[in-house]
Formats: C-alpha cells, structure tokens, sequence
C-alpha cells in the first residue's frame, strides 16, 4: 500500500495570525506535525500544501520539500478541506504517481487554558 500524508498549512490563519509558524517550545508549531508525519512515512510521501512563501522556508529548514504552492483561491476563508486534498492528489496524478490512501495530518492549535 502506498501512503500520502498531506499536512495543509495555510498562511492565512485568522485566530492565531501566522499560526503553523509560531514558536512552540522553541520550533515552529508546524515542526511538530512533520515530526509526526516523519515517524509514520518516508519524506516523499509527505506533501506540504501551503500558500505561504515563508511556511514553505521554514519547513524546507526542516529537510522536507514543499512541492508546490497552493493557489489563492484554495488558501482563503471559504476554501475546504475536500478541495484542498483534492489539488494535492490531482498535483501528484499529474506527475504519474498514485497512493492508496490519504492521511490528513494538521497543526494542532495550541490553548493556554487556565483550570480553576
């Protein structure tokens, strides 16, 4: 069986701006998603599908390559997840390659809740 994860990471987060990137214990938070990906799967089953410049930087610090750029229109508020995961797998389609399953893996977000 043939595994694609794809960790979406857009870079317009409105609750916590430029939230996949923000610093968790000293790495960004989307580091940790890669880590997760990285012990289950091989780095040319991960895809990253970001429309972001800088996320794209900061997670090929990381060893991991981004390979391609999510269009505008499926990094705004009204954009799903459906059609995100779908540009994904058409993209690798394109490039003759097929996967029997998909895992949606994404950055969690992160609450400091107080507890009384």
């Amino acid at each position: 069986m043939r595994y694609l994860a794809i960790i979406p990471a857009r870079g317009g987060s409105k609750g916590i701006p430029k939230k996949n990137i923000k610093l968790l214990n000293g790495k960004p938070l989307i580091n940790y998603t890669i880590e997760a990906a990285r012990n289950a799967f091989d780095d040319i089953d991960i895809c990253i599908s970001t429309d972001s410049i800088e996320i794209k930087e900061i997670v090929e610090k990381s060893n991991l390559k981004v390979p391609f750029l999510r269009p505008s229109e499926l990094a705004c508020d009204t954009a799903g997840t459906h059609e995100v995961l779908m540009h994904a797998i058409n993209y690798y389609e394109n490039l003759g390659k097929t996967y029997d399953v998909l895992v949606l893996l994404q950055p969690i977000q992160i609450y400091n809740i107080e507890l009384v």
